[in-house]
């Protein structure tokens, strides 16, 4: 069936939504129902159109199957990512009456239908003499129908998915519709010969494994077709009992694929006893010939050595999962203890294993390795509550708490605090003033008008709802950016002046920087500011606002309706 049956679904808002990211997609369908964004022509394949953000911006979408990818002139599309650019062509396109081709596509078929064999194939031969691309797809159709072994299947996909150098962000989509055509192949043998299907499917990703480390598939396009195509073999599999010697054979997939496209545990049920355990006693040998782990010099830098271990010690882990085999995995995982992130994984997995005590004791014994590292305070508190021993526990929280004072830990602290919460709560606040006389002591050596910062104190106070003691505290004084704006929300009931300065700040900042995203930031702060002013106090410093800022004339017009 054609593909255009999928295109609205792939253009709905959910589908949207998870290609931008919230904030794309918001200013996406805001220039779209500014109608920024004009389709110039739909296919079934593609959508090209034009939006007007800071300049004109040339965008394309492509429909491929299940998936949306697209392209823009702008910095962001650059990077890779779908930008709002794409998503206002996409909703704008989804109100085109050009979009509505589900009846035009069946009358072009009636149409073909009814031309001889001989017409079809003289036209297209022609397209094919004329579009390269026509060409190799008529060459592919041809070769795969004619496959009758194997090696000629692997020939032919082998020749459908030859790189030919460095794969770039744009090639990547038409690269990925050739590994499409590898996946439609497969499925049509997938009922038929699944043994062949499957041996197919592992040539096509052995290739693709290594064209992949020579591709900007930013879009996900590439992988996204090779899921499709991991989904097949999966199949193909399950058809068919493997044999012992199939451990080879799956040995050699999982060390090439360096991007977790194969899950051992999802494949342990098809490979059955026999090939799963050639596999593990390959990975064994493989993991057990490597040579001993050297002190790593720098947690920053990672070397092939690194990644091959790394690699195979993770297959290695699995295998004994697989096989609840406790002691050799807890094994293991000692043997191989370097960073925090191996003592952790440890000591959860002890605890998993209902040894909590031994899960305390590899605790106590990383917290004195690496006394830096909160996820050991943790470790301990969890540990020390297990066995009862709240005091100790207590203790530890406190020392989580010092090291590390925020407003969370604040809240963390207070859980714990029981009957009392009212001492506790005093001594953190005496602890968080003294740090902040310290710091302020500090600060004036470098700057004697410095002033008190703090946040961490507003940010428990706000939370708490205590609005006033928060305000009280923060005059005279220093809150971080993320908090002053909160600050202002929470204070419009009972001190609108403090809100109201705030919110002048923030536009006026905010118009200074420039840019159509601040302005909207801009906009945002104004429709919270101006309930707050008298009438003749609102229109004077609208009035400011546009002379101030006349030159900025995307601005000017968003608050030409307050």
């Amino acid at each position: 069936m054609p593909d255009t049956f999928s295109m609205p679904a792939l253009l709905e808002d959910d589908s949207l939504h998870q290609l931008a990211g919230e904030g794309a997609f918001t200013r996406g369908e805001k220039y779209a129902q500014e109608n920024r964004a004009s389709v110039d022509e739909i296919s079934a394949r593609q959508i090209t159109g034009q939006v007007r953000g800071s300049t004109r911006y040339t965008v394309t979408l492509l429909l491929n199957r299940k998936r949306l990818s697209g392209d823009c002139n702008c910095p962001a599309a650059a990077e890779g990512d779908f930008c709002k650019h794409q998503v206002a062509l996409a909703i704008t396109a989804r109100g085109s009456q050009n979009l509505e081709t589900h009846s035009q596509v069946d009358d072009l078929r009636a149409f073909l239908l009814a031309q001889s064999p001989e017409v079809l194939a003289d036209k297209l031969l022609s397209f094919a003499l004329e579009y390269r691309e026509v060409e190799k797809d008529l060459q592919f159709w041809f070769k795969s129908t004619s496959a009758s072994t194997g090696a000629d299947l692997n020939k032919v996909i082998g020749t459908l998915l030859r790189g030919g150098g460095f794969i770039d962000y744009r090639k990547s989509f038409e690269y990925a519709r050739r590994v499409d055509q590898s996946v439609e192949l497969l499925r049509g043998l997938l009922k038929s010969k699944p043994a062949e299907c499957a041996g197919a499917a592992e040539y096509a990703l052995l290739r693709l494994f290594k064209t992949l480390e020579q591709s900007d598939d930013s879009s996900g396009a590439i992988s996204g077709a090779m899921h499709d195509l991991v989904k097949i073999h999966h199949k193909a599999l399950s058809a068919h009992v493997p044999d012992k010697k199939y451990g080879q054979q799956f040995f050699k997939l999982m060390r090439a694929d360096g991007w977790h496209f194969f899950d051992a545990k999802v494949y342990r049920p098809l490979l059955g006893d026999a090939a799963w355990a050639e596999y593990g006693r390959l990975v064994q040998s493989a993991f057990h010939k490597l040579p001993e782990k050297p002190p790593k010099k720098s947690e920053w830098i990672i070397t092939r050595d690194d990644i091959e271990r790394g690699q195979l010690k993770s297959m290695l882990e699995t295998w004994y999962a697989l096989n609840d085999d406790r002691e050799a995995l807890l094994a293991l995982k000692i043997r191989e203890l370097q960073s925090p992130y191996d003592y952790s994984r440890l000591i959860q997995l002890f605890a998993d294993y209902g040894r909590h005590r031994e899960s305390l004791l590899w605790a106590e014994k990383a917290h004195q390795l690496f006394p830096d590292d909160a996820a050991f305070y943790q470790a301990l508190i969890a540990g020390y509550r297990h066995d009862g021993l709240d005091e100790e526990a207590n203790a530890m929280l406190w020392q989580w708490f010092e090291r590390w004072p925020s407003a969370d830990h604040f809240f963390e602290l207070m859980k714990h605090a029981v009957k009392q919460a009212t001492e506790w709560r005093a001594r953190a606040f005496a602890y968080l003033e003294q740090l902040e006389q310290n710091d302020l002591a500090v600060a004036r050596k470098r700057n004697p008008h410095a002033m008190k910062n703090v946040t961490t104190r507003a940010d428990i106070l706000l939370r708490e709802k205590n609005v006033a003691e928060a305000v009280a505290i923060a005059r005279g004084a220093v809150i971080s950016q993320y908090l002053i704006t909160t600050l202002a929300d929470k204070a419009r009931k009972e001190f609108p002046d403090v809100s109201s300065r705030i919110y002048r700040n923030e536009v006026d900042d905010l118009l200074r920087i420039g840019g159509n995203r601040n302005y909207e930031l801009a906009l945002d702060y104004l429709n919270k500011l101006l309930p707050l002013l008298a009438d003749s106090e609102r229109f004077a410093y609208l009035n400011d606002l546009r002379i101030r800022f006349k030159a900025k004339r995307n601005f000017i017009k968003l608050i030409a309706a307050l």
